[in-house]
């Protein structure tokens, strides 16, 4: 089953009257595209905006909902339970579209949606998306970034472009070197998104068992990212100073953004928007980045140097890497 066939049967369960009123074309739209698009079959004076707006909500929800539940069922090995499923909703990133449904319409989805997907369903959506791993790590001594927000504005980006069928993020927060490790082997990500603190040295801070700062060896990010050079085709290091630890890491993964000095939050966050918008379009990885570039370029201005793109084609002629840097 496609999952946009999965949320318009999801919709028309848990929001019956809301789909008969503005019809089965209307409600497919609403499951496969931004809700501006929507032609309505039928309806009457009555708030049809309102009741679009409702069934769009209900339908990112669901969207949600399957993500988060695929991801615990295959965390815990089983379908997860309703129970189960709610607590890890709430414990997600809050998203400003589904926190606009009543609680009990959210209720319902998770409801649903635990007791219709199926193991096999779970293992065949599974395969069908290619996954980010949106890695993030917010040690309690350092100062605080808006890494949440940046979570969700991805997902926003992802959710209204073409390629929503296709991309799934997945999310390691406060996260230690021991769950990079782990959701590289468990989640089999084709992209690594790293939101965080970059050392002065050029590496990354991860957490330690406390939540403190824990700077990543340079050497010891690459060798970890050598094992899945078959599988991770870019890793993006939004955090400080990361070129060179970009740069060690593009001896293994074909496309690697790093930044070469201290960025601002808002800046980031940007950069992300303009690179997921284009690869939710299709776009290929260097042109995500140049989309990147124009939106961070908006917020600094173009005097500010923006992040790298460092693309790594083996050569095996050459018995080597070759490396080249865009700017």
């Amino acid at each position: 089953m496609e999952r946009s066939d999965l949320v318009v049967e999801a919709l028309r369960n848990v929001l019956p009257h809301e789909c008969d009123f503005i019809g089965d074309s209307a409600v497919r739209e609403i499951a496969t595209g931004p809700v501006e698009i929507v032609r309505v079959e039928h309806g009457s004076n009555l708030d049809l905006s309102g009741i679009l707006v409702v069934v769009a909500a209900g339908a990112t929800a669901i969207r949600h909902g399957i993500d988060i539940y695929v991801r615990l069922s295959n965390t815990l090995g089983r379908r997860a339970s309703p129970e189960e499923l709610k607590d890890a909703a709430k414990a997600a990133p809050s998203d400003p579209v589904t926190d606009a449904l009543p609680p009990e319409i959210r209720e319902k989805v998770y409801q649903y949606l635990a007791e219709h997907l199926s193991a096999e369903l779970i293992a065949e959506l599974s395969r069908a998306a290619d996954i980010i791993l949106f890695v993030s790590a917010d040690p309690i001594d350092l100062d605080r970034l808006r890494l949440q927000n940046e979570e969700r504005e991805i997902r926003q980006a992802l959710e209204l472009s073409a390629g929503r069928e296709r991309w799934v993020v997945e999310a390691s927060g406060s996260a230690r070197l021991r769950d990079l490790t782990r959701a590289l082997l468990q989640v089999n990500p084709r992209v690594v998104h790293f939101s965080g603190h970059g050392t002065d040295r050029g590496g990354v801070f991860l957490e330690d068992l406390s939540g403190r700062s824990h700077s990543i060896p340079q050497d010891a990010l690459a060798e970890l990212f050598a094992g899945f050079g078959r599988t991770v085709q870019c890793v993006v290091l939004n955090a400080c100073f990361s070129e060179s630890q970009a740069r060690a890491i593009a001896a293994h993964i074909p496309f690697v953004v790093g930044t070469t000095e201290a960025v601002p939050d808002a800046a980031a966050i940007e950069f992300s928007v303009g690179f997921y918008t284009a690869l939710g379009e299709g776009r290929t990885f260097p042109e995500a980045y140049s989309a990147g570039r124009i939106h961070f370029h908006s917020t600094l201005g173009p005097e500010c140097p923006p992040p790298v793109l460092i693309e790594c084609a083996r050569h095996e002629e050459q018995g080597g890497d070759v490396s080249r840097i865009s700017r």
